[in-house]
């Protein structure tokens, strides 16, 4: 009889745990983060462009724009499966760019905006090399480039490459994102970014160069 009456209440806690769920979750936009019209030019490319660049030996090749994007996430701050509650989000916008080369074989991504920049003190635009290697370039709210010396960077008023004169250059260190095993001992070393022209130069770890052909 004990037995019975303490099935009996859990049944009665279930009845009222799930009549507690009967209506699916609704979200609600709580904040919204969008890309200034400064921080869009940050990455000063176009759809189909060809930008000619030189290796350090002569060597001539086209970087292709094959992806140009602009568009809309959400970061959800809670569970956004449930089906108890309200499920909260913040929108935010980024954009991404993609450059290709068939020889040498680079693969260069360009984002700003997105989820990790949201509840960071200052924003910054990631570029990431075919998977591997990556920099992050922060920007005040002036969406001018940090110079941060601390970690490696070096400030450059302006640097002659190719016989041309490159204002406000920002050269920075790649880094090798965690856990990846690197398929070769050539890696690059050093992006060289300004705001006007976008990549400026790739420094390898043989002090090979790929330049802007401008």
């Amino acid at each position: 009889m004990f037995v019975k009456y303490r099935i009996i209440n859990l049944f009665t806690v279930l009845i009222l745990v799930s009549s507690c769920c009967i209506k699916e979750s609704v979200e609600i936009e709580v904040e919204r983060y969008e890309l200034s019209e400064k921080e869009l030019e940050l990455i000063p490319y176009s759809d189909s462009q060809q930008i000619s660049f030189i290796h350090s030996e002569g060597y001539v090749f086209d970087f292709n724009v094959e992806g140009n994007i602009v568009e809309q996430g959400r970061y959800y701050l809670s569970d956004h499966y449930s089906y108890c509650n309200d499920v909260e989000y913040v929108s935010y916008e980024y954009k991404r760019v993609e450059i290709k080369s068939n020889y040498p074989n680079l693969n260069i991504e360009f984002s700003v905006g997105g989820d990790e920049n949201i509840y960071d003190y200052q924003d910054f635009l990631q570029i990431n090399i075919n998977g591997y290697y990556y920099a992050y370039l922060p920007y005040d709210g002036s969406i001018n480039l940090i110079c941060n010396e601390e970690e490696g960077a070096i400030c450059h008023d302006s640097i002659i490459i190719n016989g041309k004169k490159y204002n406000s250059v920002l050269e920075k260190p790649f880094k090798v994102f965690p856990g990846t095993e690197l398929p070769v001992i050539l890696r690059p070393k050093y992006i060289l970014y300004n705001k006007q022209q976008g990549l400026i130069q790739i420094k390898m770890s043989n002090d090979e160069t790929y330049s802007i052909n401008n």
